[in-house]
C-alpha cells in the first residue's frame, strides 16, 4: 500500500534520518502494529498542501458567493477593519 514506511520503534531510533528523508521529498508513513498511524513529509510538501487547501477554500467561497474583491488599498483597509471587528 505505502512504499516508504517506518515502524514506531525505528522512528524512535532514527528520527534524524527520517526528517532528512522527508525533507528530500520522500513522504514516510509511520506504522504501528501493521497499521499506518501517521506520516512525515518535508516542509516544502507541507507548504504545498497548505497552499492547495487555501486555494480550494477560496474557490469554494467564490462559488458560494462569499468572495470579496480587494482591488485597492482602500478596499483592503475596509476589509481588514471588518475582519478585526468580526473577530471581537
Amino acid at each position: 500500500m505505502f512504499s516508504n514506511t517506518i515502524s514506531v520503534r525505528d522512528l524512535q531510533r532514527g528520527s534524524k534520518a527520517l526528517i532528512e528523508r522527508a525533507n528530500k521529498g520522500e513522504p514516510v508513513v509511520v506504522i504501528n502494529r501493521s497499521r499506518p498511524v501517521g506520516a512525515f513529509i518535508g516542509l516544502a510538501q507541507l507548504e504545498k498542501l497548505q497552499l492547495e487547501t487555501i486555494k480550494n477554500e477560496a474557490i469554494r467561497e467564490y462559488k458560494e458567493g462569499k468572495a470579496t474583491t480587494i482591488a485597492t488599498d482602500e478596499d483592503w483597509k475596509k476589509y481588514e477593519k471588518k475582519v478585526r471587528q468580526d473577530a471581537l
